[in-house]
């Protein structure tokens, strides 16, 4: 009998992707999910079969003789699904593992760091995909270009976002990697930054090839990128234009090539040389730089859903103090005199906690910032942690419901409009759209 497969939190972005591989070679894949999202509705419609009660093991009964359950890092034992599938001998693995498993017939291309892996493997995708190179992708997030997290046109390399959450990118071996940023975040899982530091060397040294890494990240044999001429590859002569952003790209192997990028922020144009450094590995230069001025970004990361005379809106994934100000950067170059407004939902009670004083100190850089609730994902309630948290007396920061954002916007007009967070605050992103556009 064939090998069936049920994914445990299938609605995931990590997760549809790999269920979406299974599919397309044909493989039976079912699920549950908390939630009828927009993802589960299209992998219902690619062939998954999805429920969304806890307590349906339909699928796990009809399979069990030849079936792999695969699970997220944040699903618990106590899960009534994985008790379930555990109690009838089914072999289960986590997510990570799973991946680890698929890639191993493969060159691993992976892109590791605090923040900008899906970005920068998005662009991986794209150059790779433009150049024609044999190759499979899992994004952890919707590519505007391909308007999906998954791309195969073979298997002789596999793009993959290597996430430190559990340590899970201890399961790869890559062939070649980048390394965005090691910053303090998951201190649900890392006692203290030297943790984090550590498992990130540990991921650096089961790469066996190249090994990119921001100039910030300081690890032997690697090959470093920033602005600094100081650096292995290195950016020059940013200027912005009202279509995107024109600069210089210098490597030591390399003449300079000049190319022109259709956004903005410093941060993409990092994640931007990353990847490029990366797919030079594989592919000519010559072909890659006609290559950059369609590169996609990633939905929700810095997407301009509205311009027009009143106002401009942006919609952003960011959900880290470094993330929030690196696009408050984009912003403020983009719109230098106009006043600024933030609608931000913190994600996960324990990272308001531990990065309250910096989330106050990011959040005030904006000229106005309406704090929604905390989106908890998979915690429990904190005692004493709240959105109120971060107000610490700044009268630009006032913490509301998100039944008010859409009263406050008609009665406020902002002149720049951005939404930041990584829960439910997409949904409500949609709406201010459809309210703007009216």
């Amino acid at each position: 009998m064939k090998q069936s497969y049920y994914f445990i939190g299938i609605g995931g972005i990590g997760m549809s992707a790999l269920a979406r591989y299974l599919l397309s070679r044909g493989d039976k894949v079912g699920g549950y999910d908390r939630d009828q999202t927009d993802l589960c509705q299209a992998l219902t419609n690619e062939g998954a079969q999805i429920g969304h009660d806890l307590t349906d093991f339909s699928f796990i009964d009809t399979f069990s003789n030849n079936l792999l359950v695969i699970y997220t890092a944040a699903v618990t034992s106590e899960h009534p699904q994985l008790k379930y599938a555990l109690s009838k001998g089914v072999r289960t693995l986590k997510r990570a593992q799973f991946l680890g498993e698929i890639v191993q017939s493969g060159k691993v291309l992976a892109v590791a760091g605090t923040h900008g892996k899906t970005t920068t493997a998005t662009f991986l995708t794209h150059f790779l995909k433009q150049s024609n190179v044999s190759f499979t992708a899992f994004l952890g997030g919707i590519s505007n270009d391909l308007n999906s997290n998954y791309y195969s046109s073979g298997s002789e390399y596999f793009v993959v976002e290597a996430d430190e959450f559990d340590r899970s990118f201890l399961a790869l071996y890559p062939h070649a990697s980048i390394i965005t940023s090691i910053e303090l975040d998951h201190l649900d899982i890392y006692k203290d930054y030297q943790a984090i530091v550590d498992s990130f060397t540990q991921f650096a040294s089961q790469t066996s090839g190249a090994l990119m890494v921001h100039e910030s990240v300081k690890l032997k044999g690697s090959i470093s990128y920033g602005f600094s001429p100081e650096n292995d590859g290195y950016i020059t002569d940013v200027e912005f234009t009202n279509s995107g952003t024109n600069f210089k790209i210098h490597t030591k192997e390399h003449s300079t090539v000049s190319v022109t990028v259709p956004f903005y922020g410093n941060h993409n144009l990092l994640n931007t040389l990353a990847a490029y450094m990366i797919a030079k590995e594989i592919v000519s230069v010559e072909k890659l730089v006609p290559i950059f001025n369609t590169l996609p970004l990633a939905k929700r990361r810095a997407s301009k859903l509205v311009e027009n005379d009143q106002v401009v809106f942006y919609d952003d994934y960011a959900h880290h103090p470094s993330e929030i100000q690196a696009m408050h950067q984009l912003l403020r170059s983009r719109y230098p005199n106009r006043s600024i407004t933030a609608v931000f939902q913190p994600h996960l009670y324990s990272r308001t906690r531990d990065f309250a004083k910096e989330f106050t100190e990011v959040l005030g850089l904006f000229d106005n910032v309406w704090i929604l609730p905390i989106y908890p994902a998979r915690e429990a309630p904190i005692q004493g942690v709240s959105s109120e948290l971060l107000l610490n007396g700044d009268s630009r920061l006032e913490s509301i419901s998100k039944e008010e954002v859409l009263s406050r916007i008609s009665m406020k007009a902002p002149e720049v409009l951005v939404t930041l967070g990584a829960g439910d605050i997409a949904n409500l992103s949609k709406s201010i759209q459809k309210l703007l556009e009216q």
